[in-house]
């Protein structure tokens, strides 16, 4: 039996990639974990704090996601290598 908690799931992309194809790149890795999505923001291109990646600017993407909590980890893992991720934050809502 699945356990499913709330996530928030702040994602920085990679700026040179359209709006449409990061949403879409980001997405087809949250299905691949059967993550729900509730809610999907774009927060648009902002600037970074430090390079990342070469990059000194990063298109920001916000997501409230359903995910079974076994999978968190390798979702995690998943965004570590994936190229156009430059950063992201996943937190678990439940815990205070």
């Amino acid at each position: 039996m699945e356990t499913k908690r709330e996530y928030d799931l702040i994602v920085i992309m990679n700026p040179e990639l359209a709006l449409e194809q990061a949403k879409e790149e980001l997405e087809s890795i949250l299905k691949e974990f059967n993550a729900e999505i509730k809610i999907a923001d774009v927060l648009g291109r902002k600037d970074l704090q430090y390079e990342r990646k070469k990059y000194t600017n990063g298109l920001y993407l916000e997501y409230k996601i359903l995910l079974d909590k076994a999978k968190a980890s390798e979702l995690q893992y998943r965004l570590n290598i994936h190229n156009n991720v430059l950063q992201y934050f996943l937190k678990n809502l439940a815990k205070k």
